[in-house]
């Protein structure tokens, strides 16, 4: 299982994964990890660590992408600021 696969069933269950340093945090209901996503995470840990190194945008800080750049929401800000 890739590291992305491992993100997407955590989605499922309605956590959001992230990575802090060399740790793996998670947002979601109380409840949601179950023994099994835990076991998830030990197996592919290193696959998922890569798969949550990513880059947030260079302007607000939020989202996050593959590459460093500027979110779409910061750019529309511009233009309509531009306007």
């Amino acid at each position: 299982m890739t590291g992305a696969e491992v993100v997407r069933r955590f989605a499922a269950a309605g956590l959001v994964l992230r990575r802090d340093g060399d740790v793996i945090r998670s947002r979601g209901p109380a409840g949601a990890i179950t023994p099994d996503l835990r076991a998830l995470i030990a197996e592919h840990r290193t696959a998922v660590l890569t798969t949550l190194t990513v880059h947030t945008c260079l302007r607000c800080g939020r989202f996050a992408f593959a590459t460093p750049t500027v979110c779409c929401w910061c750019r529309r800000r511009e233009t309509a600021a531009c306007g």
